[in-house]
């Protein structure tokens, strides 16, 4: 049966699910580009190191005895 558009109901019905999947897939796209964005390596005791001395809560002599343990 033709509604007042001239169209079949479940072709609406059929447009709307159809609609629904492309925006939930493009939804899962960009979260899992986003999470894959995210991820950073972890710092190593080095990193953590040179930090603190950049921010120098340690003194450059206290920095080469903890470099010397690496």
């Amino acid at each position: 049966m033709m509604d007042a558009f001239g169209s079949n109901n479940w072709a609406l019905g059929l447009g709307w699910i159809v609609s629904l999947i492309i925006v939930a897939i493009i939804f899962v796209i960009v979260i899992s580009l986003k999470s894959n964005y995210r991820r950073t390596k972890p710092k190593t005791a080095m990193d953590i190191l040179k930090e603190r001395y950049a921010r120098g809560e340690i003194s450059r002599d206290e920095f080469n005895d903890k470099k010397q343990d690496f």
